[in-house]
């Protein structure tokens, strides 16, 4: 019986032994799976570089002369007036200097000229020769013709004013040269002039506009285009910004009848005659 029961504490022993072996048994280390290697990307084809900006737009017209008193001179002050050359664009307040200006910034792959000749306190009825005499000494491709307010505010009337007009596009037309014939802004009789011509200036337009149909001129109805906020305090001229507003007016026009696209290579243009 002694031998009995050692023999079980003995197994009982070695049971428990085992069971704790068992129970501490050191855990077998997950295995950690290494991410895929991914092939490398093709290489992207070269893209083809931008296109070339498109060439600048073009005039058909270089050389373009303005014409008339004060209103193109653009100086109120008579003891300034005829003083600059007319092959200049003339004083920066000007609308020809602000034409110029406008050209040069939308034409870069031209020399485009805008020749003032306008002289304050002209009138249109004694103008004739002056205008010839300019045609002969600037060449122009086109010209812009504005005058008559003088002679409306003298008492000259419409119609002498009107025909003394015409004169000067047919002098302009004879030479195979487009005219631009404008007509008049108007009279703020309140400014310090204290003119009350304003009621002349909607007929002589209306007169203007007959000429230019007639005369195979190019109408610029610049008129309803400057309101009175743009008309300087003595009633007659423009301000500044009336001068540009003026000069943004005769571009459009002048975009409108001879800007063609521009041209890889310089290319001689012959200037539309009408």
């Amino acid at each position: 019986m002694l031998l009995r029961g050692v023999a079980t504490c003995l197994v009982a022993m070695v049971l428990s032994f085992v069971s704790g072996c068992t129970a501490h048994s050191v855990q077998p280390t997950p295995v950690i799976e290494e991410p895929a290697v991914q092939p490398p990307a093709p290489p992207q084809p070269p893209q083809p570089p931008p296109p070339p900006p498109p060439p600048p737009p073009r005039l058909q017209v270089t050389r373009i002369l303005a014409f008339g008193d004060s209103m193109t001179e653009g100086i109120a002050t008579p003891e300034s007036w005829g003083l600059m050359s007319a092959l200049t664009p003339g004083v920066a307040r000007s609308y020809p200097a602000k034409l110029q200006a406008l050209v040069s910034a939308r034409y870069t792959a031209q020399t485009i000229q805008v020749m003032n000749g306008g002289i304050g306190g002209k009138n249109a009825r004694d103008d004739l020769p002056r205008l010839v005499e300019l045609l002969g000494e600037t060449q122009p491709d086109l010209v812009i013709l504005m005058e008559g307010i003088n002679d409306l505010n003298g008492g000259a009337g419409i119609t002498a004013t009107a025909d003394a007009m015409e004169e000067m596009v047919k002098a302009v037309r004879n030479r195979g040269i487009p005219a631009m014939l404008s007509t008049i802004t108007r009279i703020n009789p309140l400014g310090s002039k204290q003119l009350g011509t304003d009621p002349l200036v909607q007929p002589y337009n209306a007169r203007l506009a007959a000429i230019a149909a007639a005369k195979d001129a190019i109408l610029v109805d610049v008129h309803p285009q400057i309101p009175l906020s743009l008309v300087a305090p003595d009633g007659l001229h423009l301000t500044e910004s009336g001068n540009q507003k003026l000069a943004e007016v005769y571009l459009e026009r002048i975009r409108a009848l001879y800007e063609v696209a521009g041209a890889a290579t310089d290319t001689r243009f012959t200037p539309p005659r009408r």
